[in-house]
């Protein structure tokens, strides 16, 4: 039978562990603890045996096991947590905090701050709460690689795509908290703990189906989608807009008569200029036909408003109602494949807009920002011509239409 020294400090002679004279307790109903034969309370927890105190402290030893159960039940190495010191739990907080602040200022979207709390989850779910900072070494932070990693042939876990976001994000963390000074000594995550390999990444990327939809696949999904959601496909591919971005659109941002839009990206607030086809100018008119009137004053001025009068966009949930009514489209359509979803219509814009060789005439239409080693285009002060952006959204409007289904000739 394996054993365990007490979570208070090293084993003593037994005489000595005994603390007490006399008959061994009976264990009290409801009690975790056991009374061992050596004079202490003890607990079995994952075929080891750990002793929390002396028989006539009963109350002490309760308290140490209450302390130390989450992480013995997890598997992890018990600390006693050190007055004053900077633990995870604080370190996360702080992190947290940091985010939250940036999501106030509108510098960072809830989305992504819902994506670094999870992480900041795991972070506790594997360290413990009350583990100190200053006394991570690398084999925890490999502990934590293996916990989140997918194992080939199983299910569950992150794959090479997710893991790499997952050990650049729980390396942010704690280089915040270091970068605060609550950290007296640089952490050391190892070489284990790192992103997957590039090479395998393109390798996944090149097995992986596209994800982006053709041309007579787009076209069915214009003639089975109804209400807010056919005008939004024909954004999705003319202008390359996402959820978000049918989500936020302002009606004054769409100028119809002429056929441009021209507004800043919400996610980038990078300036978009986009001309409409007379196909998406012909969708958004009979939308706003049908439009219902806004439930709330604030969603007032959106292009796009739900059957209920809400807005599409749900910036503090998880909930995305445009990601969910393709999903339905899709299913009906029985498209089913990996990755092909609404933003696949935004993968298709910036793939076949970039047949006509024109990055900067895309970036706009796309509402991308600049690379950040282009240092060029910081010097550049003309704007990009109209004629080179119906360039790029011609380029885009030719492939969608010579891919379109002949009709059958209706019979005689």
């Amino acid at each position: 039978m394996s054993q365990s020294t007490t979570p208070t400090g090293p084993a003593k002679s037994k005489r000595a562990r005994r603390g007490t004279k006399g008959e061994k307790p009976a264990k009290p109903d409801g009690c975790p603890l056991t009374p061992h034969p050596n004079g202490q309370w003890c607990k079995k927890v994952k075929g080891k045996i750990h002793f929390f105190g002396v028989w006539h402290d009963l109350p002490g030893a309760l308290l140490r096991w209450e302390e130390a159960k989450d992480d013995l039940i997890k598997g992890r190495p018990y600390r006693p947590a050190v007055e004053g010191a900077f633990d995870v739990d604080a370190c996360v907080s702080l992190f947290l905090g940091w985010k939250a602040s940036l999501v106030a200022t509108g510098e960072l979207s809830h989305a992504m701050w819902r994506d670094y709390k999870r992480v900041c989850e795991r972070i506790i779910e594997v360290f413990g709460r009350h583990r100190e900072v200053a006394d991570l070494r690398p084999e925890d932070f490999e502990r934590i690689r293996a916990a989140v990693a997918k194992r080939p042939g199983k299910s569950g876990g992150f794959g090479p795509v997710a893991l790499s976001k997952f050990v650049t994000c729980v390396k942010s963390v704690f280089k915040y908290g270091s970068d605060e000074g609550h950290i007296d000594r640089p952490i050391g995550f190892g070489k284990a703990f790192s992103r997957p390999p590039k090479k395998l990444l393109r390798k996944l990327k090149n097995e992986r189906d596209r994800k982006m939809f053709d041309a007579a696949e787009i076209w069915a999904m214009l003639d089975k989608a109804d209400g807010a959601l056919r005008p939004m496909i024909w954004l999705g591919i003319n202008c390359g807009f996402g959820n978000a971005d049918c989500g936020t659109l302002p009606m004054r941002a769409v100028d119809l008569a002429g056929g441009w839009i021209e507004y800043e990206r919400p996610k980038t607030h990078a300036l978009r200029r986009c001309p409409l086809w007379p196909e998406t100018v012909k969708g958004l008119r009979a939308w706003l036909r049908v439009r219902p009137t806004p439930k709330d004053e604030a969603d007032a001025e959106l292009l796009f408003v739900t059957k209920y009068g809400g807005s599409w966009f749900k910036a503090e949930s998880s909930d995305n109602p445009v990601s969910k009514e393709t999903r339905k489209l899709l299913n009906d359509m029985g498209i089913k494949r990996k990755g092909c979803n609404f933003y696949s219509l935004r993968h298709a814009t910036a793939t076949i807009g970039s047949r006509a060789r024109d990055a900067e005439a895309l970036r706009l239409i796309m509402g991308h920002t600049e690379a950040a080693n282009d240092m060029t285009s910081q010097y550049i002060e003309e704007r990009v011509s109209d004629e080179r952006l119906l360039a790029v959204s011609n380029t885009i409007r030719k492939w969608l239409l010579a891919g379109k289904p002949k009709r059958k000739a209706a019979a005689k």
